[in-house]
């Protein structure tokens, strides 16, 4: 898709039968269109009424007997649901290996919920470190350096007097999330900013400063009304595999290296560039 986004708008269609990432990609949908089709098919066929607790039936559901397009649908909740949270995760272990004296209290943190409540909510909840953790990676390397892109379908004026004319292109500049008016030192990497703001906070406003909740300070899901749905789900997913590679594996941060980020356009994504060793130890608890 990058590739395609190099096309002007007029030849982008053309060029999707010249460039091999898109022969590919098409050839990807059709495997998956095949595949729901399939799943779909024998559902129909059952004609039970059950309601199933995956995606599938969600789409089926949403569209009401509408036409769309099944597989193209799967594959769109894949790429938003699984690269944007890998690229946290693997942001988030970057910084904590990088910053190794987090490790050990991550890893008290993460232990105390566990023996406490289990793998409940509310264990994912009082991993106040952890969220703090992944709240100031995201903020320093979120997925976009702009985000909230939309395009005019009227003329509009703002506040300011600002007009953006119908048909135009916007989005909202991420430099607020490194700006020194509300962040002590935005350039630097402190896994226990956000825990410090969210223990200092009145009672009742904790929830602030946590990684699913959405600011005009900190864009990583967005804001506003279309802020990423998905974001409680994300932060409850990291958590737990960010928990169990802290605590089934050993981990070396090879110095001799340093991961560069993969720009393009708008998006920042970690980069292949640093290398790492890890061992199996000793797991306090049982996962």
């Amino acid at each position: 898709m990058r590739k395609l986004r190099l096309w002007p708008s007029f030849l982008k269609t053309l060029a999707t039968n010249y460039i091999l990432e898109c022969k590919n990609l098409k050839a990807q949908v059709k495997e998956a269109w095949d595949l729901v089709a399939a799943e779909l098919e024998a559902r129909h066929a059952n004609n039970d009424g059950k309601e199933y607790s995956d995606a599938i039936y969600w789409f089926e559901e949403h569209a009401a007997g509408k036409p769309y397009n099944f597989g193209a649908s799967q594959l769109m909740l894949a790429v938003v649901s699984t690269g944007t949270t890998s690229d946290l995760i693997t942001q988030a272990m970057v910084d904590i290996l990088q910053h190794a004296e987090l490790i050990g209290s991550l890893r008290e943190e993460i232990v105390a919920r566990l023996e406490k409540e289990g793998w409940k909510k509310t264990a994912l909840y009082n991993m106040k470190l952890l969220d703090s953790v992944l709240n100031e990676s995201q903020r320093l390397k979120p997925n976009q350096i702009s985000s909230m892109f939309r395009q005019a379908i009227a003329d509009v004026t703002l506040s300011d007097g600002t007009k953006i004319p119908k048909g135009y292109s916007v989005a909202v500049s991420g430099e607020r999330m490194r700006d020194p008016a509300f962040y002590e030192n935005p350039n630097e990497f402190d896994g226990y900013r956000f825990l410090r703001i969210r223990e200092s906070s009145k009672p009742g406003q904790e929830a602030a400063a946590q990684l699913a909740t959405t600011s005009v300070n900190h864009l990583g899901f967005g804001h506003g009304e279309h802020s990423c749905p998905g974001r409680f789900f994300a932060a409850g997913e990291a958590k737990i595999i960010i928990a169990h590679l802290l605590l089934k594996y050993d981990w070396n941060y090879d110095t001799a290296y340093e991961m560069k980020l993969r720009k393009f356009g708008f998006a920042e994504e970690a980069g292949p560039d640093l290398k790492v060793s890890c061992k199996r130890r000793e797991m306090e608890i049982p996962l």
